[in-house]
């Protein structure tokens, strides 16, 4: 019940209400949405607690797919499919933005899914990421699909290929500064001057910004390290960055 709890809890009474309405999941007593926040969220934590297996199931489903988009990373991943970005800006919170994205655009939903998932595996060396010749067209007709194929089956001397086309979505220009000052690392009792790159983006332009993003600039592509804090005022994020 936890992942249903913090979403009860974390998102709006309006969009909770959205929510059941369109599901069609129907909720064993009667609940005055018009009620302040506290009145409405107790019992409505109580009638899913009282729901069947399947419909209780269905809840936790939804709740554990919209919550973990909740976070820095999945906010990055649903911005970067959303067709009308000032429409998230304008939601309350991330639960809020998550829960209308999967209210309202299902398969835009799902693709911010596949990219949380696969930036998340990139970062876990679960693959390897190579670069072409810019502004290769790339073929996606079965004939090249499957010559693709049997070059990696012939290159890896293995059967076991599978081609998938991901389409990461619509690049974002933004305002960046680049930094590359001098970082100091200790060791022992001597100091190392090393080269360090810092990119400044202001948090408007992006809404959020997490490790494995990357940002081009003049062609050379920087991948964020660790994980990004905002300044003081909270109106730029600052991000270690490296050459991908």
């Amino acid at each position: 019940m936890a992942s249903i709890t913090s979403f009860i809890r974390n998102t709006p009474v309006a969009s909770l209400r959205a929510y059941f309405n369109s599901s069609g999941i129907e909720l064993p007593m009667a609940l005055d949405w018009e009620g302040s926040e506290p009145d409405v969220v107790r019992p409505l934590l109580q009638a899913v607690d009282e729901m069947d297996d399947a419909a209780r199931g269905r809840v936790l489903n939804d709740a554990d797919r919209v919550g973990s988009m909740s976070d820095d990373a999945g906010q990055v991943a649903l911005y970067s499919v959303v067709a009308d970005r000032a429409v998230l800006d304008g939601l309350a919170n991330p639960h809020d933005r998550a829960l209308w994205m999967f209210l309202n655009q299902r398969t835009q939903f799902q693709h911010a899914e596949e990219v949380r998932f696969t930036d998340e595996r990139r970062r876990g060396r679960s693959w390897d990421g190579f670069i072409c010749v810019a502004d290769c067209i790339v073929r996606r007709d079965p004939i090249s699909i499957d010559a693709f194929r049997a070059a990696l089956r012939e290159r890896f001397a293995s059967n076991n290929i599978h081609v998938d086309i991901f389409e990461r979505g619509v690049p974002v220009a933004v305002r960046v500064m680049l930094r590359r000052p001098d970082a100091v690392t200790g060791f022992g009792e001597g100091r190392f001057v090393t080269d360090s790159v810092k990119i400044d983006v202001e948090c408007v332009a992006l809404g959020a910004l997490a490790p494995g993003d990357t940002f081009e600039i003049d062609g050379v592509i920087y991948e964020v390290r660790g994980e990004p804090l905002r300044d003081a005022l909270r109106h730029v994020w600052k991000a270690e960055a490296r050459e991908a």
